[in-house]
């Protein structure tokens, strides 16, 4: 009876480094110091989290461009912003599907980052659910049409969409230092953190750029005006942000392969520890 027992204990194989021992049988995280281990199933990197992810990143600028080519000669791309469009035929349904492809595209993103095992994506998290509300904000006010004084909706719609605008490449900066803890986000950390200051950089030109029309009077407000063109600088920047959100889900695609290929699962860590490797099932079990 006490070999029986003693066989059907979970049998853990350790991981390295701040990883949680495994279950060789169930392939469950087990507990540190707990009398009664507890299973934490591991997470599995979805194929569809990263085709959503891809999908709405890459469909969000093509109605833009539709926009740019049937109403060209009305809005000028180089002084306007892409929410000035709303002033054309169909142009509001248009930009709800940018805008709408765009939210689903992050929270794909966020929730194949959160599979994989990201560390610490807590403040990575609130950062993507405050530019999803504020791109939906921007949606339900849309701008002013162009001409027309400036209302309460079309200041709302410009500070929700300025959200979007500021914490992306914050989050993207954090996100660069979580993937160096985890190797197998490692490989894109570099170009997370160059296409994060570059959004960055574009985000402070962009907002010096509203500099002519909000404080003419400033002392140089004309030249920045010629030189910090505002409708380019807000094209430059949503392409590049789009750009690191297309980086990031093709890597999350890459993972979702790995795991119909080899089996791989990630056991999320616990608190204060980095993110969890794969672990690979085998005939005996499971092991790193």
């Amino acid at each position: 009876m006490a070999e029986m027992r003693e066989a059907n204990k979970p049998r853990a194989v350790p991981l390295s480094g701040a990883h949680r021992p495994v279950d060789a049988d169930s392939g469950a995280v087990i507990e540190r110091e707990s009398a009664d281990p507890v299973a934490v199933s591991a997470r599995r990197v979805s194929p569809f989290s990263a085709f959503l992810a891809i999908t709405g990143a890459a469909l969000c600028p093509l109605p833009v461009v539709y926009l740019h080519m049937s109403s060209s000669g009305q809005i000028s791309p180089v002084d306007l912003t892409v929410s000035d469009y709303v002033s054309v035929p169909h142009g509001g349904e248009l930009l709800a599907v940018s805008i709408l492809s765009l939210v689903v595209s992050s929270l794909a993103l966020l929730a194949g980052l959160a599979a994989s095992a990201v560390p610490r994506l807590g403040a990575v998290r609130a950062l993507c659910y405050a530019w999803c509300l504020g791109l939906v904000t921007a949606l339900v006010f849309p701008t002013d049409p162009i001409g027309s004084p400036i209302s309460w909706m079309g200041v709302v719609h410009r500070y929700a969409g300025g959200i979007f605008f500021a914490c992306v490449p914050v989050a993207g900066w954090l996100l660069h230092s979580r993937f160096r803890e985890s190797p197998h986000w490692s490989g894109v950390a570099t170009t997370t953190r160059r296409l994060a200051m570059a959004s960055g950089v574009i985000s402070v030109a962009f907002l010096l750029s509203h500099v002519p029309a909000t404080l003419p009077g400033l002392p140089g407000a004309e030249v920045i005006g010629h030189v910090l063109q505002r409708g380019v600088c807000e094209r430059v920047l949503l392409l590049t942000n789009i750009w690191l959100m297309l980086a990031l889900g093709v890597h999350l695609l890459r993972l979702a392969r790995d795991h119909q290929h080899t089996g791989v699962r990630w056991a999320p860590a616990g608190p204060g520890e980095t993110g969890g490797e794969p672990h690979h099932p085998t005939a005996g079990g499971w092991r790193r």
